[in-house]
């Protein structure tokens, strides 16, 4: 009896740990596509609509430094910051 605990809570254990290497992983593909997006659509700025560059242009001029903090936000994220910003300065 003893035997089979022992052996359900290692195999438990190695499915937890696979479990976190596949959403490390996940997460890290996710950011890097996040940031190679984010800095090709920094330098070309092609197809996008006017308002969207508007939207852009007021991001770099609040935020200017972008790459310190591309990694940890999505666009939806630059979004919200954006819109704070424009209710502070009402």
């Amino acid at each position: 009896m003893t035997t089979e605990i022992i052996e359900e809570t290692e195999i438990n254990n190695i499915y937890d740990n696979i479990k976190k290497l596949v959403i490390t992983a996940r997460n890290k593909v996710y950011t890097t596509v996040n940031i190679e997006m984010l800095n090709l659509y920094w330098n070309i700025g092609k197809g996008f609509s006017s308002r969207n560059l508007r939207t852009m242009r007021k991001f770099y001029l609040t935020y200017p430094i972008w790459k310190t903090v591309s990694a940890k936000l999505s666009w939806s994220h630059y979004l919200e910051l954006i819109d704070t910003v424009e209710e502070e300065k009402i």
